[in-house]
């Protein structure tokens, strides 16, 4: 009985202890709080945040300079169409020269002579067309009254039909003879600068080895092929203007973006932005080196 009635104080004194040590424990103000548990609900994003990224995304970073060189706007190899010797060469590499002008010509004298004998064989289809057509109308005349034999006046209308074939023919002929005497000259198809002379009087070119005279470029508008890394590709548009600068010259001009190349090459990371700049005057030449830049009304 005495050893129960032990046992009992004994647990309520260390009851009592354990209640004392939470008193202070709570009362004890320099014991550190612990932080509040994060709030893990997803908050709401800015009303302007979509807008913002929009803006981000289209905004050209105006520091970013593109280099690349000047190419002529288009370019030509002059080649012939006849075959023969060149009796002249009116032209010179470096040379400006307009749509239309004579470059080269070849020996004309054989063209002439076909052309003179395809209009003597016109002229003698011509005569027998008319004899033909005139014997046709008198048969068909006198035919129906039966002086003349229905055979006689069905070859008379097939003398004139086949006369009438032979005048289309000779007319061809004629055609195609004028055609390779015009040919024997060689024009420039378009205004521009010469860009190399390979021809000199005496030589023989022929369209079976498809000799090429020279070759002509137009630079009015001279075009600038431009390297732009791969970053810009959806931030570059046609339209857009910038100012480029040619060490060679110290000139520093406005040009306009008039194609972009949306592929990337896969070794340089890069594509292709072409511009063009004005160049009546023709200060500028094919192969310049340049350096663009954005304006800042360039970016779209």
């Amino acid at each position: 009985m005495n050893t129960t009635n032990a046992l009992k104080v004994t647990l309520l004194f260390t009851a009592a202890l354990g209640a004392a040590a939470c008193s202070r424990a709570e009362a004890d103000p320099k014991r550190p709080d612990l932080p509040p548990r994060p709030d893990k609900r997803v908050q709401p994003l800015p009303d302007n945040l979509a807008a913002a990224e929009g803006q981000a995304k289209s905004a050209l970073p105006r520091g970013v300079g593109l280099t690349g060189r000047t190419r002529a706007h288009r370019e030509s190899a002059l080649a012939t169409t006849s075959s023969g010797r060149v009796a002249q060469v009116l032209f010179e590499a470096g040379d400006f020269v307009k749509a239309g002008q004579v470059l080269v010509r070849l020996d004309a004298e054989l063209a002439k002579l076909q052309v003179a004998q395809a209009k003597a064989a016109l002229q003698t289809v011509r005569t027998q067309a008319a004899g033909a057509l005139r014997e046709r109308k008198r048969l068909e005349k006198v035919g129906p009254e039966g002086a003349v034999p229905r055979a006689d006046v069905d070859r008379a209308v097939t003398a004139q039909e086949t006369t009438a074939a032979q005048v289309a023919q000779a007319e061809a002929a004629l055609a195609l003879a004028e055609k390779g005497l015009a040919d024997t000259a060689i024009k420039a198809p378009f205004s521009g600068l010469i860009l190399a002379r390979n021809t000199d009087e005496g030589e023989w070119v022929n369209t079976m080895s498809n000799a090429v005279v020279g070759r002509l470029a137009d630079i009015d508008p001279l075009e600038i092929a431009l390297e732009a890394p791969e970053h810009l590709l959806m931030k570059i548009h046609e339209g857009d203007t910038m100012k480029v600068r040619f060490a060679a010259t110290g000139q520093t001009v406005d040009a306009k973006v008039s194609r972009v190349v949306r592929a990337v090459d896969p070794r340089t990371r890069s594509f292709e932005v072409v511009a063009e700049v004005k160049n009546a005057d023709r200060a500028l030449a094919p192969g310049l080196f340049a350096e663009a830049r954005l304006t800042e009304e360039g970016g779209k």
